[in-house]
């Protein structure tokens, strides 16, 4: 598996695959589209939640607004760009860092870029006030945004506390870093309820390929 991003950039497992605490856990596969798999043990499984906001999304929007060849191109401005650019962060709404508004309050708590308003800054704009670079990165901070949303909400709900991710949308680092960054962000009101733990399966656009494969190969045994 990759290993799960911290926001100490640190690129090491937050868990041990020995671990034997697995079930009930959710597989969040995330390619074109998306769909939610709660395990809750070997053999056990069920779809559970889907997303429509994924990697063909991201493609959608980003060729629209940045006029990219392919995804590779997309990805590429993406990695160059800076969301924050287009996006609204906290920092931009704060009087001041002592303020006692809830901006204010958000920079004591050292989360000055912390995303308040998806293409905040895109208001009563054009297109070509951007670069594309930056819009490529806002769209992806957007997409990524909600994809961890969705995981973490699923998996409350679901009661599991280990999350899988998957899907051609993880096979770039970038994918992983956003996601991550927004992953534990989110989680941070919860933690004191539940602790839910990530990670990202190596190769995972060919988990259900793979899974399909065993099936019928234990079928046919």
């Amino acid at each position: 598996m990759y290993a799960a991003y911290d926001p100490d950039r640190n690129y090491s497992a937050d868990f041990d695959d020995a671990e034997e605490d697995v079930f009930p856990c959710l597989i969040a596969m995330f390619g074109s589209g998306a769909g939610m798999i709660k395990v809750d043990e070997e053999r056990r499984y069920q779809l559970v939640d889907f997303e429509n906001a994924s990697g063909k999304a991201f493609y959608g929007i980003g060729s629209l607004l940045t006029k990219a060849k392919d995804y590779e191109e997309l990805i590429k401005l993406a990695t160059n760009g800076n969301a924050n650019h287009v996006d609204q962060v906290a920092k931009d709404l704060m009087l001041d860092v002592s303020s006692k508004d809830i901006y204010g309050s958000l920079g004591e708590q050292d989360n000055q870029d912390m995303l308040v308003f998806s293409f905040g800054k895109a208001v009563n704009q054009r297109i070509d006030d951007f670069e594309r670079r930056d819009l490529a990165a806002a769209i992806l901070n957007f997409i990524t945004y909600h994809m961890a949303e969705t995981a973490i909400n699923v998996a409350c709900f679901h009661k599991c506390k280990r999350v899988f991710f998957c899907g051609g949308m993880f096979e770039d680092q970038l994918v992983r870093d956003y996601t991550s960054k927004w992953f534990f962000f989110k989680q941070q009101p919860m933690v004191k309820l539940m602790s839910i733990k990530h990670q990202f399966i190596k190769y995972g656009g060919f988990l259900g390929a793979i899974g399909g494969l065993i099936k019928a190969t234990i079928k046919h045994l």
